[in-house]
């Protein structure tokens, strides 16, 4: 499986985990996180609490470029709750490390999740 196929699975499992997970989405960072958290809002509005989404993660359109050119896929991601980042960082994590994706990330949940597909 080539790289794009791995970040396809990668949010589809993410998804499965409660977390909105959008690939290309928007044009940059602020606008990306304006976006899922208006989305996040209303999933919260319109969802039972067993079924409500605890946060999103995504690539911007800029992100995209830069994985066309690098191979390297930054992952951005917010959680509905505060303080909670650092939980949705690690989910990213443990599912990538399970498809086998190369991943850095400090654990700091200020800092994106970078996947590294170095000759894929």
């Amino acid at each position: 499986m080539d790289a794009k196929g791995k970040v396809n699975w990668l949010f589809r499992n993410l998804r499965k985990r409660r977390l909105m997970a959008e690939q290309n989405f928007a044009c940059c960072m602020s606008c990306a996180v304006s976006e899922l958290s208006e989305m996040l809002d209303e999933d919260k509005k319109r969802s039972c609490p067993k079924c409500q989404k605890i946060g999103a993660v995504f690539y911007h359109r800029q992100d995209a470029q830069g994985f066309a050119r690098t191979g390297h896929l930054y992952l951005g991601y917010i959680a509905t709750e505060d303080g909670k980042e650092k939980q949705i960082g690690e989910i990213i994590v443990e599912e990538a490390k399970r498809l086998g994706i190369p991943i850095a990330w400090n654990g700091d949940a200020s800092d994106r999740v970078l996947l590294k597909f170095e000759g894929d």
